[in-house]
């Protein structure tokens, strides 16, 4: 989502600062690399960045899911102490605006949920105390080419496409609100616009389809879009604990601002297998 986010708001004229590691993979940004301005932010220090650029806003897209035996300490650090410090220097150089990618998921679920929870609430705190304006975007079940290979949804498509004999899930049954990345894309670009001129210092903003199918009859969808001869045995994998079963973004807030998905369930797992192939 980052890179697809950069690659827009290049294409619209802004400039564009990335915070990577000397761990970070940047090949989706291979096209646009030389119109970036990249800081390293390990070797560099944060305050320097703030001193050398004038920043008008903080997109915060990047997490650690704990999907790969990350400890929860890693989790802590990435998704709490790393924003947290970067939103306390953008406050101290009179950035005026924090965008945060929030979880729909419930804290009580993991640490990733709970982590994201807690940074939220740090970000209501001093927003509280007029420190920065901020905008949570509760992002719902993202898809598009090139995503994240650990997340199931990822995993689904390319065992179908490479026709896995047999594929294990739960029953199925979660409700979820799938997005197409293009979509969400626009969404951020209508968020910034509108809340760089807004007087109010805390925004809410669901961001999905605004309608929730079953996790079954999205992978059936799967199946019959790769013609799959996978196997999918539901109810072989149990729930997780406290697992959320129905999740349908609200579009109220963000339809008042003329956003709306133009990317219908189908045609984002065509295009999304499509760029697999």
């Amino acid at each position: 989502m980052g890179s697809c986010i950069a690659k827009a708001l290049l294409a619209q004229g802004d400039d564009v600062v990335i915070l990577y590691r000397p761990s970070s993979s940047l090949k989706r940004l291979e096209g646009i690399l030389p119109s970036l301005k990249l800081w390293n932010c390990e070797e560099s220090m944060l305050s320097q960045l703030f001193q050398q650029f004038q920043i008008d806003a903080i997109i915060h897209v990047a997490t650690n899911y704990g999907r790969n035996n990350d400890t929860l300490e890693s989790i802590v650090q990435s998704n709490v102490q790393f924003p947290l410090r970067l939103l306390e220097m953008g406050i101290a150089h009179g950035v005026p605006l924090f965008i945060n990618t929030a979880t729909t998921l419930n804290p009580d679920l993991n640490g990733y949920a709970l982590s994201k929870h807690h940074f939220a609430e740090w970000g209501h705190m001093l927003t509280a105390q007029e420190k920065i304006r901020w905008v949570d975007v509760s992002l719902h079940q993202l898809i598009g080419p090139d995503d994240d290979s650990s997340k199931f949804t990822t995993y689904l498509m390319k065992s179908c496409l490479h026709h896995l004999p047999v594929l294990h899930m739960t029953e199925g049954a979660q409700m979820r609100d799938f997005v197409y990345i293009d979509d969400v894309v626009s969404a951020y670009q209508i968020l910034l616009e509108h809340a760089l001129k807004s007087q109010n210092s805390l925004l809410h903003y669901e961001v999905g389809m605004g309608r929730s199918v079953t996790m079954r009859f999205f992978a059936e969808l799967v199946i019959q879009v790769t013609r799959s001869k996978t196997e999918i045995r539901y109810g072989t994998i149990p729930y997780r604990r406290n697992e959320a079963m129905y999740c349908q973004a609200d579009l109220s807030a963000l339809s008042n601002l003329g956003w709306q998905p133009k990317v219908c369930l189908e045609d984002a797992v065509r295009r999304t297998i499509e760029s697999m192939k």
